[in-house]
C-alpha cells in the first residue's frame, strides 16, 4: 500500500468527509480477494493538500471519529447506482459531466488563492533557521476554510504568493481607517487623461488599452471628482462600466495619492467578475472581498483588514454585497470611505429603502453610483439617486412629480 499520513491519529481530529473516488487495485501486484477498498479523506481543520487514501481497517485503528460519514458515503453510493439503472442517458450524461466539473474545482481546493497571516512555528527548517508558518485562504473556498500551513510546503508551488503577501504587509500606500483630512483636503485642478496611462495597462497584455469612448468617460469621472461632485456613471449595459470605475479608482491612486479605502458594494451575481476586473485593471491596490458567513466574516477583519494598531488598514478597495453590508452595517460604517461605488444602484431610487437608509450614513467622501439610464426612470426615481450624491444640495420636485 501507498504510505499514508493519519493526521487523526497524530493530533486528534476528526474524518471531516469523504470524496467520492474509491482505489480498488492497491497494490496491483496483490489478488482480486486481497484488494481492499480505499476513501479519500478530507481531515478536519486540515487543507485538501493533506487528503489521504485510508481503508477502513485504518481509520478502526486510528480510532478516528466521524468513521459514520464513510457510511453515509456508501449509502450514497448506493443510491446513486440505483438511480443509473433508472435514469435517461441524457440524465446521466448531464450528472457526469456536473462530476467532471466538481473533480476539477476539487483540485482548484488545493491551490493557495492568497496568504493572510504569519507567524512563527515551533519547528525549525533543516538548517536549525526558525520556520515559519502561514494562513492560508484556498481557492473558491470561503475565509472559514482557512488553514495554517508550514513555509516549506508552500514554497514548493506557491512562493508568488508568499512575495504577494508581504508585498502587501510592507506597502507605504495604505489608507488609515479614519482621516478627517479625506474631508478637507483641497482637490487638485483636473488635468485630462489623453492616452491610455501605464498604471492601467494589463500585465499579461500590455497592447490591451480602454476603447475611446471609456478613456473619455475616465476622464469624465475624474473631473467630476476634482470639482467635489459626487455623480451617476449611466452607460448602456456591456460598455464597461465596472472597468471604467475600477479605472478611475486606480487614477486617483497613482495620480492624487488618494490610497483609500475605497468601498465597493455590488450584487453577488457580479461579485466575482468584479473582482477579477481589480485583479486585471488595478493590480497594485490590494481589493479584498467581505462577504461569507459570521466565521468567514471574522476571519477577514482579523486578518485582512487592519493592523494590530487598530488604525491602519491593510486594504485599499472592500468589496462587499448589499446584504453583507445591510448585515455589518455598525461595522463598515466605523471607516471614513474615500469613495463608496454602489453598482447597480436603481436598488437606492427608493430614499425609504432600508439601503439607502443604511448607506446614507456612512461617512464618505465621494460617491459614484452605477446604473442603467436613470432618466429612463421617474422624475421621482431620479430624485432619490441625486439626493443620495449631493445630500447638501437642494432638489425640489413639485407636486406632478412626486
Amino acid at each position: 500500500m501507498s504510505p499514508f499520513f493519519l493526521p487523526a491519529a497524530t493530533h486528534g481530529q476528526d474524518a471531516d468527509a469523504t470524496a467520492g473516488n474509491m482505489i480498488h487495485e492497491v497494490p496491483r501486484t496483490k489478488a482480486p480477494e486481497e484488494l481492499e477498498r480505499q476513501y479519500l479523506i478530507k481531515w478536519q481543520g486540515w487543507s485538501h493538500l493533506h487528503n489521504t487514501w485510508e481503508s477502513e481497517k485504518t481509520l478502526q485503528a486510528a480510532g478516528v471519529k466521524g468513521a459514520k460519514k464513510v457510511e453515509n458515503y456508501l449509502k450514497r453510493i448506493s443510491e446513486l447506482n440505483r438511480w443509473r439503472k433508472k435514469a435517461d442517458k441524457e440524465d446521466i450524461e448531464y450528472f457526469n459531466c456536473e462530476q467532471e466539473l466538481h473533480d476539477e474545482q476539487f483540485e482548484e481546493y488545493k491551490k493557495v488563492e492568497r496568504i493572510i497571516a504569519h507567524q512563527v512555528s515551533r519547528d525549525r527548517n533543516a538548517n536549525g533557521s526558525q520556520a515559519m508558518e502561514f494562513f492560508i485562504k484556498w481557492q473558491w473556498l470561503p475565509y472559514s476554510e482557512c488553514t495554517w500551513e508550514d513555509e516549506g510546503l508552500i514554497r514548493k508551488n506557491f512562493t508568488d504568493k508568499i512575495d504577494d503577501y508581504f508585498r502587501r504587509i510592507n506597502s507605504k500606500t495604505l489608507p488609515n481607517k479614519n482621516n478627517p483630512l479625506l474631508f478637507t483636503k483641497r482637490r487638485p485642478k483636473f488635468t485630462k487623461i489623453e492616452a491610455m496611462p501605464d498604471f492601467l495597462r494589463r500585465r499579461d497584455n500590455p497592447d490591451m488599452e480602454l476603447r475611446d469612448y471609456q478613456l473619455e468617460g475616465l476622464n469624465w469621472l475624474l473631473h467630476a471628482w476634482s470639482r467635489e461632485n459626487s455623480c451617476i456613471l449611466a452607460d448602456e449595459m456591456g460598455l464597461g462600466k465596472t472597468i471604467q470605475t475600477i479605472s478611475f479608482l486606480s487614477a486617483l491612486f497613482h495620480l492624487h495619492e488618494v490610497h483609500g479605502p475605497f468601498l465597493v458594494v455590488v450584487p453577488l451575481s457580479t461579485m466575482t467578475a468584479w473582482q477579477r476586473e481589480f485583479e486585471i485593471w488595478a493590480p497594485n491596490l490590494n481589493a479584498v472581498v467581505y462577504m461569507g458567513d459570521v466565521v468567514s466574516r471574522e476571519q477577514i477583519r482579523q486578518f485582512e483588514l487592519m493592523f494590530a494598531n487598530g488604525r491602519q488598514l491593510k486594504i485599499n478597495a472592500l468589496l462587499t454585497t448589499y446584504e453583507i453590508l445591510l448585515k455589518d452595517k455598525s461595522y463598515l460604517s466605523s471607516f471614513d470611505w474615500a469613495c463608496l461605488v454602489v453598482d447597480e444602484a436603481h436598488r437606492l431610487k427608493n430614499n425609504e429603502a432600508l439601503l439607502y437608509q443604511c448607506l446614507t450614513g456612512f461617512n464618505t467622501v465621494h460617491r459614484l453610483l452605477i446604473t442603467g439610464t436613470p432618466l429612463q426612470n421617474s422624475l421621482r426615481e431620479l430624485w432619490a439617486l441625486l439626493h443620495f450624491i449631493m445630500p447638501g444640495k437642494t432638489i425640489i420636485l413639485n407636486s406632478q412629480q412626486r
